[in-house]
């Protein structure tokens, strides 16, 4: 699960979002794909199905959106990484589609 975490977050922090909640079809589309290629590649993800794990990542990167705010996105922007709060999104969004998508 940490290693599942660690390469969904260093997709992540390529984005280079620009609204927080507003992300573009496009920057959606390239973080599903970065989100579904980690997936499929984990070890930890040995015997679940591409597609939980497609709808596992629709749910996370959509959490994701939804969760960044503008004081995130301008730290981002300032520093090139998010702050600190940021892995805990990471880890909730995480969570929570993994029981609502894998685990059920």
């Amino acid at each position: 699960m940490k290693k599942h975490i660690a390469i969904v977050i260093s997709v992540l922090l390529w984005c280079s979002c620009s609204y927080a909640g507003l992300l573009t079809s496009e920057e959606l589309k390239y973080n599903l794909q970065a989100c579904k290629e980690g997936q499929y590649a984990s070890q930890n993800n040995q015997g679940i199905s591409k597609n939980l794990l497609d709808k596992y990542c629709v749910c996370y990167v959509n959490k994701i959106d939804e969760s960044l705010t503008k004081k995130d996105l301008e730290y981002f922007k300032k520093n090139r990484r998010y702050p600190e709060r940021f892995n805990t999104l990471v880890f909730e969004a995480s969570k929570q589609c993994y029981l609502k998508v894998i685990a059920k």
